[in-house]
C-alpha cells in the first residue's frame, strides 16, 4: 500500500484577480496540512510578468493543523497581458513542534481579467492617427511645391 501524501501547506486564491494594466491587492488562503501546530510561518510569493507580484513576503505567525490564514500581495498586470490564470510560486518558512526550522513550497494562480473600459483596437486607433498626421505633414511640406509646379 502507498501512504497518502499531504502537502505541508495548501494555497488557493480567494480574491486573486487583477485587471489588465492595473495594480491590485490580491488575497490567498494558506492552509496548514501539518499534523502538528507550526509557528513563525512566513511566506514568499513570486510570479513573473505579465502578472508580477510587487510585495513578495508576508508573515502568518502560528497555524494549527487544518487552520487557514489569509495573506495579501500587490500584483501588477501589464496592459497587454492576455486574460488568463498565471502561476504564483510560494515558499514557506516555519518552525515545527520540535523547534526545527523547515521550508515548504506551494503553487496557486492569479487571474488577469480584461479591462472593460479599454477601447477595442486602441493600439490600431493610435497607429491610424499617427499615419494621418504624417500624411498631413508630408502634404504640407511637399504638397505646396507640387501644387505650385502644376500652376506654372
Amino acid at each position: 500500500s502507498v501512504a497518502q501524501h499531504r502537502d505541508e501547506f495548501g494555497v488557493r486564491g480567494t480574491d486573486a484577480s487583477v485587471v489588465q494594466g492595473e495594480e491590485t491587492t490580491v488575497e490567498f488562503e494558506v492552509e496548514s496540512g501539518m499534523e502538528e501546530p507550526v509557528r513563525n510561518v512566513t511566506t514568499v510569493a513570486v510570479s513573473d510578468e505579465p502578472a508580477e507580484i510587487e510585495s513578495s513576503d508576508a508573515f502568518v505567525g502560528e497555524l494549527s493543523p487544518g487552520e487557514t490564514a489569509t495573506v495579501t500581495f500587490d500584483v501588477d498586470a501589464d496592459s497587454d497581458a492576455t486574460p488568463r490564470a498565471y502561476p504564483v510560486r510560494f515558499s514557506f518558512g516555519f518552525t515545527d513542534a520540535a523547534g526545527e526550522t523547515r521550508t515548504a513550497t506551494g503553487v496557486a494562480s492569479v487571474e488577469v481579467v480584461e479591462d472593460e473600459t479599454r477601447v477595442p483596437f486602441e493600439d490600431a486607433l493610435v497607429g491610424i492617427v499617427v499615419v494621418v498626421l504624417l500624411l498631413g505633414l508630408g502634404w504640407w511640406v511637399y504638397g505646396k511645391d507640387f501644387v505650385a509646379r502644376r500652376r506654372n
